[in-house]
């Protein structure tokens, strides 16, 4: 098999997806969170991780961006309480996250108002994913 054929991009998408799953699961996030069968395939359930979390997830794997059309697709995706978030990664770099200025300002809101914004990177105690 080629190694860019159709198929062994949907096989790295998907493997990302799962990946990305498996990182909300690793940082004790949501312990069913998993990735979505035919994502986008149902009316509901578009989001491309399943997770009680109130986020959509968008998971792009891929070698060139579009970065506005990937926030377009998880905007419209998601529930009214729902921050959107999208997740991208190239072959050998590191995942990327995109959400809107205003969600990540919030989201900096929470961790300062539960007291975890000191120590490291402004964080206290849990340590960085991955590192």
């Amino acid at each position: 098999m080629v190694a860019n054929t159709p198929r062994s991009k949907r096989a790295k998408g998907k493997d990302f997806e799962r990946q990305v799953a498996q990182d909300l699961r690793d940082a004790n996030l949501d312990p069913n969170a998993r990735r979505m069968m035919m994502s986008g395939a149902m009316e509901d359930l578009k989001s491309d991780i399943i997770t009680s979390l109130p986020i959509h997830i968008e998971c792009k794997r891929q070698e060139s961006w579009n970065v506005e059309k990937y926030y377009e697709q998880a905007i419209s995706g998601k529930k009214q309480q729902e921050m959107a978030i999208v997740v991208m990664k190239k072959s050998r770099k590191e995942a990327m996250a995109l959400l809107s200025w205003k969600d990540l300002v919030y989201l900096m809101q929470l961790a300062k108002e539960s007291g975890q914004f000191i120590g490291q990177y402004g964080f206290q105690k849990r340590d960085q994913l991955n590192k």
